[in-house]
């Protein structure tokens, strides 16, 4: 059963899949028709997940509005008292939606402490049983101010220039914290949404550069490894569990070691 099934017209597909992946970094498990299997019927598929989802987003524009499909599911989520609007493009909803609150993502550039997008994990929160995701939202979004992120990363670029083992993810929220007191920097609170923030920040700056990602030198205290969202961001693999996570963040914390990393 999908946390989340998201309903909008395949123009906005850019925009639906910026969504989803900003959910699934928040923990929401998150179901749209780029999921949808070879071979399986495509209205038969849909109906069965917007039933069985907790909540259905709809990412509402005129276009979507036309759409008998999108109707539909937004129909099942509203009978089902499941129901989430959130439009991408100011648009008269039908009579029947009028009294479902909306929120407005017109302007959503992907940061994830803009209000239109608060309102949609505030009301995700209470459908989903995860009252805090909004709050990890905001964490999230704090983790990517410029200051935290710089002070992790020359923590990480310490690491890794000494070859020592990786922080666990305790041990980096402590270091990251301890850093920022000793040069007298105000950081937000500080959780471990936070920390995800900034690892998101410095993996897309080493990206950018083509560099080794630091953010391998940050692991499980329980596996020894990065989290879910490292394989599925670095490695296209499913998770930790794959037979070959280990082989590759091993050699991912190798190219780290050996990369030279300039002086700030």
């Amino acid at each position: 059963m999908p946390d989340v099934f998201i309903s909008y017209k395949r123009q906005e597909r850019p925009r639906v899949e910026a969504i989803a992946s900003a959910l699934a970094d928040l923990g929401a498990d998150v179901w749209f028709d780029a999921h949808i299997l070879p071979g399986e019927y495509f209205d038969e598929t849909l109906r069965q997940e917007a039933i069985a989802a907790k909540a259905i987003l709809a990412c509402v524009t005129p276009e979507a509005l036309r759409s008998a499909w999108v109707l539909e599911e937004m129909r099942i989520g509203l009978a089902r008292s499941c129901l989430i609007i959130a439009f991408l493009t100011k648009t008269a909803l039908p009579e029947e939606f009028a009294r479902v609150h909306a929120a407005d993502l017109c302007d959503w550039d992907g940061k994830l402490d803009h209000e239109g997008w608060l309102a949609v994990m505030r009301a995700l929160g209470k459908n989903i049983g995860e009252p805090s995701l909004a709050m990890r939202s905001l964490a999230w979004a704090g983790g990517q101010d410029p200051v935290m992120v710089a002070i992790l990363r020359r923590l990480l670029v310490a690491k890794a220039r000494a070859q020592e083992a990786p922080f666990t993810y305790k041990e980096a929220e402590n270091a990251l914290r301890a850093a920022a007191e000793a040069e007298r920097i105000p950081i937000s609170t500080l959780v471990q949404p936070t920390l995800w923030g900034a690892l998101d920040k410095i993996a897309e700056q080493d990206r950018i550069a083509r560099a080794p990602p630091l953010c391998a030198l940050v692991v499980s205290e329980e596996t020894g490894l990065p989290g879910k969202g490292y394989f599925q961001k670095h490695a296209f693999l499913s998770d930790q569990n794959d037979p070959l996570a280990e082989a590759v963040h091993a050699r991912h914390v190798e190219l780290v070691y050996r990369y030279p990393w300039p002086q700030d």
